[in-house]
């Protein structure tokens, strides 16, 4: 008790002191429970403190940058057709095709959609439509462009798929919004050649950073034949002080790693790879550690029911979160988005039809004969289309998202509510843990440590 009785008299705590020192019981009792009671207000407000602090929370600070140079983003399109009819015969006869196939209806979309992916694991490329056939026009920033600006990738959902980028400095960057500044597309897409198992026709436009993977079958803009589709950017940046897993091929994003996730749990569970997904050979090996054996591949998953029943499990778990994906995939620290602004307009125009005819009559008209102009339009109109796509502004809007909270604002934070309630410092608590080493050491079973401590007391009072 005289240890503590002396912590109370010398100590920068305020008010404790009062509590030993007053003469008077009733001033004794009123500061102890004033000491009593800041000291409840202050454990509670620090609880707060370390608990919001261990939430993470993060502001986001939003600044518009005018640039007067921007980079033109990575144009993917993908027919939605996947196979020409005209180079695969099983489709010549549409009714014939599902009799044989099993299918009792054709106008099963669940059927139509298992059909399609059958066909884009089995066939070939060329069956796809090809960027050389489709292409007719091309322009960036008032450059002529060419199929050579395509990079291809097949998809299982869209068949082939065709990505304009270009490295000429003249054509990537561009000083000015607008459409002429843009990139503009004349496209055939081939709807005379288009399945039976294709319900819409159009292209799938999407519109995303040049390190960055495109998937379709997430998104993107649909667009139709005869008519102008207009697509206005506005590039987004988005910037995070957080640590994240980085992509090898691509940079990262939160879709790309979940899909990962959920390719290599297929592998490794089912020994096969979801045909919705991409599946890449030595990605998935290197991934699950394994030395895959020369020509070893990954086939796509077949509908046997044991497989089935494997990949209804592990859906069952992604959604879940068993698999771990939603929490292993957290969002990317840095990233460029598009916001987007669509608008469409009839095309080509009466006038303008004539124009258009010229520019393919030597390639798609040559063996074609068509009765009336009427026919001829409509088949123009069913047939071709045209992009335009442009920076609606070269304003880019920043996102920077930061901590909220970091080790100096929270001991910052926790001094000033120790200093309010208890007129606190740090020094203060070096003597609360000053008096907390000397009860240790009075009641450990040590007789010499005990009475070197009764000794140092004692000493203390006399003095």
């Amino acid at each position: 008790m005289e240890l503590y009785k002396k912590f109370s008299e010398n100590t920068t705590m305020h008010g404790l002191g009062r509590v030993f020192a007053s003469r008077n019981p009733c001033k004794r009792v009123v500061w102890l429970v004033m000491v009593v009671s800041v000291l409840t207000i202050a454990i509670f407000q620090l609880v707060d403190l370390v608990s919001d602090f261990y939430t993470y929370p993060v502001t986001t600070l939003v600044k518009i940058k005018h640039e007067t140079k921007a980079t033109f983003p990575a144009i993917t399109i993908c027919n939605v057709n996947r196979k020409k009819r005209s180079v695969t015969p099983e489709f010549e006869e549409p009714i014939e095709f599902w009799e044989v196939s099993g299918f009792e209806s054709y106008e099963h979309e669940a059927a139509v959609n298992a059909m399609m992916k059958m066909l884009s694991m089995s066939d070939e490329d060329s069956s796809a439509h090809q960027i050389s056939d489709m292409l007719v026009k091309c322009l960036i920033n008032k450059h002529v462009c060419s199929m050579d600006n395509f990079t291809e990738h097949s998809t299982t959902t869209y068949g082939n798929c065709y990505t304009f980028a270009t490295e000429d400095p003249k054509s990537m960057y561009t000083t000015k919004a607008g459409p002429e500044s843009g990139l503009i597309l004349e496209l055939d897409i081939e709807h005379r050649d288009y399945i039976y198992l294709s319900p819409t026709a159009g292209l799938k436009v999407i519109v995303h950073g040049h390190d960055e993977r495109p998937f379709p079958e997430d998104g993107g803009i649909l667009a139709h034949p005869g008519v102008t589709t207009s697509i206005g950017i506005k590039k987004n940046k988005h910037m995070a002080q957080l640590t994240l897993f980085s992509g090898e091929q691509y940079s990262y994003t939160e879709n790309a790693c979940r899909k990962s996730c959920f390719q290599l749990a297929m592998y490794k569970r089912c020994r096969c790879c979801d045909e919705d997904l991409p599946c890449d050979d030595d990605a998935l090996f290197k991934m699950a550690g394994i030395n895959p054996e020369k020509g070893q591949t990954v086939p796509y998953c077949e509908m046997d029911s044991e497989t089935v029943e494997c990949m209804i499990q592990i859906e069952e778990d992604y959604l879940t979160d068993g698999l771990n994906c939603f929490t292993r995939c957290l969002p990317a620290c840095d990233k460029t988005t598009f916001e987007k602004v669509v608008s469409t307009a009839l095309w080509p125009s009466d006038p303008y039809l004539d124009f258009v005819l010229h520019k393919i009559n030597e390639t798609v008209l040559k063996n074609m004969t068509f009765t009336t102009k009427l026919a001829l339009k409509r088949f123009i109109q069913t047939n071709f289309l045209r992009l335009e796509i442009y920076f609606d502004s070269l304003d880019v809007v920043e996102f920077n998202t930061q901590p909220k909270y970091d080790w100096s604002m929270l001991f910052g934070d926790v001094g000033g509510q120790l200093g309010l309630w208890l007129g606190c410092s740090l020094l203060t608590a070096m003597e609360v843990i000053e008096v907390f080493i000397d009860t240790l050491l009075f009641w450990m079973p040590c007789k010499n440590m005990r009475s070197t401590t009764t000794h140092k007391i004692s000493l203390e009072n006399k003095v």
